[in-house]
């Protein structure tokens, strides 16, 4: 038995980055490709194959294409959906792909007297699969405690076979310490008895134990954030006959750029840009500035040559990220007690409206139209794109143009 554990593949993120939307797809066209030259008997992908449970048609297209190939190759391809993929509505794509014959979705189960029952998807080479979907802010947990632990003690139809579990969620003896915050299960949750615990959800890559069996994570295919693009590792895992094996699927190098511009006037930030974009040539480029400007303001800064700048260097691409540029012009934020959030905002406001004018404008209203519009959350089966566009229509709207 030869098998591949795939990462989230989040297909269709960086849908509103022109330069960026392809990479995700890129990144699992070439993986299909690399499991038909190992020629795997089956492909495990576990939560977030797309990056919204309604993608766009270009997505869905490529996606369907690359699992066509699979299927005339000869290899099964099961999946579970995951936080990104689940819809409560039940209007995913994943439902349609099953449909079509390309993939077989093995979170499947019944309730019986209060209790999931799992059923179990057996593959022609003997194993055993089954799973639990993923959900958003850890709804699916509550899958787990009314699971039917009876499934430890015997598996239908014989209790022999290669059983593989698979779900969607971060294990908190296992979360990496920079995902402290992450919502996470105890481990104590997933049931016992199988030989591989096949997981995603958590964007880094580890391994741990349970019951004497290996939980895996194989992290992401393809980074999602700016943060996970500074430690860009992707691949997946091949497993056969126990024996397991890291599949490098990196796509490009990557060259990060820190600034700091505390004491800087923005055209010394922008000489900085300058020499950090040297030797950029089939990289990709991230720009960190951060600090406080001793003049001028982050607009001042001219960062669109910056991005053409790269582009000449023959680099991938370029993501800027200021969040942490800040300027003396406006005043430091003072600490202050407040009834609510939305009564410290209201003060805040008033403090600093006048420091930023606008012709034909109340500052402080403004500035409170604005945050409400920005404050907008996605909609329940919205792409990344539609929900940007809607975003920026409304704020188009408040600012009359």
């Amino acid at each position: 038995m030869k098998f591949a554990h795939l990462p989230d593949c989040h297909l269709g993120s960086w849908s509103a980055h022109a330069d960026m939307k392809e990479y995700s797809l890129i990144a699992f066209e070439k993986s299909i490709d690399v499991c038909m030259q190992e020629k795997v008997d089956f492909i495990l992908q576990c939560g977030d194959f797309f990056d919204t449970s309604i993608p766009g048609i270009d997505v869905l297209r490529r996606a369907a294409a690359a699992l066509r190939k699979c299927k005339e190759a000869g290899i099964r391809f099961y999946a579970i959906t995951g936080s990104h993929d689940f819809s409560p509505t039940g209007k995913t794509m994943m439902s349609v792909l099953e449909d079509a014959g390309l993939l077989v979705n093995i979170a499947k189960g019944e309730e019986h007297e209060g209790k999931l029952r799992l059923k179990f998807t057996e593959d022609k080479t003997g194993a055993k699969l089954a799973g639990i979907i993923g959900r958003k802010n850890s709804l699916d947990m509550e899958y787990f405690r009314c699971l039917d632990r009876s499934i430890e003690k015997d598996i239908e139809p014989d209790p022999g076979g290669f059983k593989i579990f698979a779900f969607h969620a971060a294990i908190s003896e296992y979360k990496p310490g920079s995902m402290k915050d992450m919502q996470s299960m105890p481990l104590s949750l997933l049931p016992k008895g199988f030989d591989y615990y096949a997981s995603g959800h958590v964007h880094k890559r580890f391994e741990g134990e349970y019951d004497g069996s290996r939980i895996v994570y194989p992290g992401v295919l393809f980074p999602t954030s700016f943060d996970e693009l500074e430690d860009y590792e992707s691949g997946f895992y091949i497993t056969e006959n126990g024996s397991m094996k890291w599949v490098d699927m990196q796509l490009f190098g990557v060259k990060a750029v820190r600034i700091n511009a505390d004491g800087m006037a923005p055209h010394q930030v922008e000489d900085e840009m300058k020499k950090g974009l040297r030797d950029a040539a089939g990289k990709l480029v991230l720009l960190r500035v951060s600090g406080t400007l001793k003049s001028g303001k982050p607009s001042d800064i001219d960062f669109r040559t910056a991005v053409e700048n790269a582009a000449r260097e023959g680099a991938v691409a370029l993501k800027i990220n200021r969040n942490a540029l800040t300027t003396k012009e406006f005043e430091e934020v003072k600490t202050r007690r407040a009834s609510s959030i939305e009564d410290m905002e209201s003060q805040i406001i008033a403090e600093h409206s006048g420091q930023a004018k606008i012709p034909g404008f109340d500052s402080a209203s403004l500035a409170k139209e604005l945050m409400h519009c920005l404050m907008a959350g996605k909609m329940e089966d919205e792409t990344n794109a539609v929900f940007w566009e809607r975003i920026i229509g409304e704020a188009k709207k408040v600012l009359k143009i």
